[in-house]
């Protein structure tokens, strides 16, 4: 997350007592930080390092439109694109599934089930699954 990596670099060069403004294209991480709850370590993470930043700073996240010649949005939808291109690193998945994606999955799984068409084949699958909790 960008904003991470801002916060960061900004922890480096402020001292305290200024103003700092992130401007980010991507709602959805905006809307993360936002929220009381948090499913994510990466979210975590940047609630933490913007917390620590604000401590001694006024920090403010600004949502601006993406693709609009705003210069470091520009800066920053290149860089996200040379990284998208390298090989990732890390534990698996390296891209996480959003909820709605696994429900409808989940549900063509059943009704499939339900008509019998690939019970037998779920059923190895899940059993073939590593550190998963399994129950009979």
């Amino acid at each position: 997350m960008a904003i991470l990596g801002c916060s960061y670099r900004m922890a480096e060069l402020v001292t305290e007592n200024e103003r700092i403004s992130i401007c980010s294209d991507n709602q959805a991480a905006l809307r993360a930080l936002d929220s009381r709850t948090v499913t994510s370590r990466l979210v975590w993470e940047c609630k933490k390092a913007l917390g620590a930043l604000a401590a001694k700073n006024k920090v403010r996240l600004i949502r601006v439109l993406g693709h609009m010649g705003i210069k470091g949005n520009e800066i920053a939808d290149r860089l996200a694109n040379v990284g998208s291109r390298n090989i990732q690193e890390g534990p698996e998945p390296i891209i996480g599934l959003a909820r709605s994606q696994i429900r409808r999955t989940i549900m063509e799984w059943t009704e499939e089930d339900i008509r019998g068409t690939k019970a037998s084949r779920l059923i190895g699958f899940w059993k073939e699954v590593v550190r998963c909790l399994q129950r009979d």
